[in-house]
């Protein structure tokens, strides 16, 4: 897994973030706050059942907060993963 790698879930994530908040923009305008909520609740749930979160980290209301930390996490997984590889 190459730093590239990391990169580009980072940019997933980032995407994902951006349209997360084009919806609830919408949904607060309509005031469907609480479906949007209900949803996106079940769709993470979702996504936990098919991969348990690795941590139980305490959640941070601070979006780059979280950012820093879970880079640094994926970096420490990528070197993990390139350091197990056989080497050809």
């Amino acid at each position: 897994m190459a730093p590239l790698d990391v990169r580009f879930q980072e940019n997933i994530l980032a995407i994902a973030y951006h349209r997360i908040n084009a919806v609830l923009e919408e949904a607060y305008r309509l005031d469907k706050t609480i479906y949007f909520n209900f949803q996106l609740n079940e769709f993470l749930e979702e996504l936990e059942r098919q991969w348990p979160p690795s941590t139980k980290l305490e959640p941070s209301m601070e979006v780059d907060k979280t950012a820093k930390l879970f880079h640094e996490r994926l970096e420490k997984v990528r070197r993990a993963k390139q350091r197990s590889k056989p080497r050809d």
